[in-house]
């Protein structure tokens, strides 16, 4: 074992005894780690620190003078001598060489030092703008870097980067929260944790009321609609792993991810019928056209097939009709007008305005080939058919504003703690 002696005070009357902080393979060797000897003032040390006034004024031994007339108190090895040095000198107003910013690390270290010695008053002034290189807006902060730096703001009493800290612990922890080994206080790391349940336990909470609400026909313009929906919001449940339900502390889960999810779910576009909902539910609209084949009598060699459109009341159709009697003939023929008829053939059907296409013949008349006595038949009325509906409307229920209120209510519940809940012993 080496000691090393570094004189804070060239004429103090205390010896602090720091142990070498070993490292993972030092931690396995037999001997005694290497010390660091730091001499340094007794009235300094118990007007800076609650704990070291409490130390010399009571019997342990650290209150009686060794051997060699100096006061001895000993530390374990979990503490960063760097830091240590740091903390002391400013405890004795060397402040000369202090660093105005400070790497997360070391800025831990000392936090975990000023802790355990009660000497907050005694670092304030540097503490201060040491935070200030790590400002609320550092947002990325995740595992033990956001632990260190809830340590640090709880330790140095900075009241709006300890709320900030802790509703990013709370927002993106996906497990109980782990304090990496850092003194952070237990009724803060459980009431993180706490927080971050409660407000699980809400939003699945909501997602169960919503499914329950959609599946009695609450939420839905029609038996179609509410189908979609619920079917939607089934998949995305059990594709976001909360189905089945799971229990606390909700492993694998965390609530930045979850809800970023959930405000993405949505349910398929709903096409439909006017009378399926109210008007108020659609946002567009559109005339179905569909094609039917109707057999219109005559021509030279006998009913000639054709083509109508229903719901179209402009559509022109130009095509060469059979050979006359004195030869082939091409014209024009619109819905709202009838074709000229050709001699020997038998009055045309006429088109209606909605393309109806029905024609009546006299007994009189009789075709080439037979009696021309015929009614073409009517199409059955599209708007009439649900199957086929003439017109349909995009409806606008979606599952996304069902849950876009769960989402928003939780986001609200996420806020940091406030330090003034958790005051000093």
């Amino acid at each position: 074992m080496s000691i090393t002696r570094i004189e804070i005070d060239p004429e103090g009357d205390t010896l602090v005894i720091v142990p070498v902080k070993p490292t993972s393979t030092q931690s396995e060797a037999p001997n005694s780690p290497d010390e660091k000897h730091f001499l340094c003032s007794k009235k300094h040390l118990t007007l800076a620190s609650r704990r070291a006034a409490r130390l010399f004024s009571s019997q342990f031994k650290e209150a009686s003078v060794e051997s060699d007339g100096l006061y001895h108190w000993k530390f374990e090895a979990i503490f960063n001598h760097e830091a240590f040095s740091l903390v002391l000198k400013i405890i004795h107003g060397k402040t000369r060489g202090i660093p105005r910013d400070m790497k997360l690390d070391l800025l831990a270290d000392i936090a975990t030092i000023v802790d355990d010695l009660q000497c907050h008053e005694a670092v304030a002034y540097f503490s201060e703008s040491w935070l200030l290189c790590w400002p609320s807006a550092r947002k990325k902060a995740r595992g033990k870097e956001l632990a260190q730096l809830i340590l640090s703001s709880f330790v140095f009493e900075h009241a709006s980067l300890f709320e900030n800290y802790t509703k990013l612990a709370i927002r993106h922890s996906d497990d109980v929260p782990s304090t990496f080994g850092l003194p952070i206080r237990v009724d803060v790391s459980s009431q993180i944790e706490n927080t971050r349940t409660q407000i699980f336990e809400h939003l699945l909470d909501g997602l169960d009321k919503l499914y329950d609400w959609i599946l009695d026909g609450s939420a839905g313009c029609n038996p179609a609609c509410q189908a979609l929906r619920l079917g939607s919001l089934s998949q995305a449940r059990k594709k976001l792993g909360l189905y089945p339900r799971p229990s606390s502390p909700f492993s694998k889960l965390s609530l930045d991810s979850l809800l970023e999810s959930l405000a993405t779910v949505q349910s398929p576009a709903y096409f439909g019928p006017p009378n399926q909902g109210p008007v108020a539910m659609y946002s567009s609209k559109w005339n179905i056209e569909t094609s039917s084949t109707v057999v219109v009598p005559g021509g030279f060699f006998g009913g000639q097939s054709k083509s109508t459109q229903p719901g179209t009341n402009n559509a022109s159709v130009s095509s060469p009709q059979p050979s006359g009697l004195f030869g082939p003939s091409a014209f024009s023929q619109t819905t709202n007008s009838p074709p000229p008829r050709q001699l020997g053939a038998p009055p045309q059907p006429t088109v209606g305005l909605f393309g109806s296409s029905t024609a009546s013949q006299s007994p009189a008349s009789g075709g080439l080939f037979g009696n021309a006595n015929s009614k073409v038949g009517t199409n059955t009325s599209a708007a009439e058919n649900q199957e086929q509906p003439a017109i349909i409307v995009k409806h606008n229920c979606r599952l996304k504003d069902l849950i876009e209120p769960l989402v928003m209510a939780a986001e609200n519940e996420i806020t940091g703690l406030k330090l003034a809940d958790f005051p000093r012993p």
